[in-house]
């Protein structure tokens, strides 16, 4: 429960990550706890690609190869969401938790 397991980590059959830590390596072990401030940026950040794949979802249709981009093509525009040390550093153009 808000644990961060780092990428290609492997976590044994069997293995508990207690609540609020990070853990990375194969095997995973728990390199240490994490703040309120990191649990709330990925919180929000799985928020934004949740909301991201629920609205392609919904626009799915079948769709024939295109010769080249029509001219004035739409772009999808994902809100703007700083990395974690950006956002720590107060770096970024959106005050934090924003």
């Amino acid at each position: 429960e808000s644990s961060i397991v780092g990428a290609l980590a492997f976590v044994p059959a069997g293995r508990k990550i207690p609540p609020r830590s990070l853990a990375v390596g194969s095997p995973a072990k728990v390199l240490r706890e994490l703040t309120d401030q990191e649990i709330d940026w990925k919180t929000r950040g799985t928020g934004v690609y949740q909301r991201l794949s629920a609205e392609a979802r919904g626009k799915l249709a079948p769709a024939q190869p295109l010769a080249a981009p029509e001219p004035g093509r739409r772009r999808v525009r994902a809100p703007a969401f700083d990395p974690l040390i950006v956002e720590r550093l107060g770096l970024g153009d959106r005050p934090p938790g924003r």
